[in-house]
């Protein structure tokens, strides 16, 4: 009798291996909600640091502009990011580079980058517009106006670009005919290359030269972007807890339940 009650028992105990695999799982399912809450706060914090900067940008708009004489007789000036500047120099277009990057609206292509000479020992990397990817026909791409003569434009000053330079190998000549698509390339870098004393980025607000999209990205789109993907971080985080506890507490009180019935 004892043998024949102990092979019952063992026919309804599952396998070891599937004890195990069970356990196994539901570790991963509690790792991926914790990771998930993780990601969703870090993508928070990154809402947060984009409406700080959008609030920073707002009050420095309501600050006066800052005209090109003013810069030169101060150049401290340029360390005040975001205020709105009136500069008057012109084009040194032979050292116009393209920067591969994405729009406002996140589409590939590469933005214009000029450098403007204030007076005979001052200039200043302007962030002219953007060129999208979809544009280039037959490997070049397509024309972008250089005005020449004196030029007078309006921006903000931009915080510095410091990641490293990386030439596209191939990549096609600009408009200027001699500058480079780089995927990166930092303004101490640049002024390494070229010799232009470059004191600071702006980047152009005013109309964009032809040929050229001015479409700033706006750091309170970026966080309602990060806001967008915290949330889906969330809810896959629920769905991981709702798996969890279904696994973990209501799957056996029912087993328990048709066990004692």
């Amino acid at each position: 009798m004892n043998e024949v009650f102990l092979s019952d028992a063992s026919q309804t105990r599952p396998p070891r291996y599937r004890v195990w695999g069970r356990w196994a799982l539901l570790g991963m399912a509690w790792a991926g909600m914790v990771a998930a809450l993780l990601w969703g706060r870090a993508q928070l914090s990154l809402a947060d640091e984009a409406m700080a900067l959008q609030a920073i940008m707002a009050a420095r708009q309501q600050e006066p502009e800052l005209v090109t004489l003013s810069l030169l007789e101060s150049p401290t000036d340029w360390s005040q990011l975001h205020r709105r500047v009136a500069l008057e120099g012109f084009w040194l277009a032979q050292h116009t580079v393209l920067l591969e990057g994405l729009d406002a609206q996140g589409r590939s292509g590469t933005w214009v980058m000029t450098p403007l000479q204030l007076d005979a020992s001052t200039a200043v990397w302007v962030q002219r517009g953007w060129i999208p990817r979809s544009s280039a026909i037959n490997g070049s791409w397509p024309e972008f106006e250089t005005e020449g003569g004196v030029v007078r434009l309006q921006g903000r000053i931009s915080p510095e670009l410091s990641t490293p330079a990386v030439v596209t190998a191939g990549a096609p000549p600009s408009a200027s005919g001699s500058s480079k698509i780089r995927q990166n390339l930092s303004l101490a870098q640049f002024r390494e290359e070229t010799g232009v004393q470059m004191l600071a980025v702006v980047m152009q607000t005013d109309d964009p030269d032809p040929g050229l999209a001015r479409e700033l990205p706006s750091p309170a789109a970026q966080a309602a972007h990060h806001q967008v993907v915290a949330h889906q971080w969330f809810v896959l985080a629920a769905v991981l807890a709702m798996v969890c506890l279904w696994f973990h507490l209501f799957q056996p009180l029912l087993h328990a339940r048709r066990s004692s019935s």
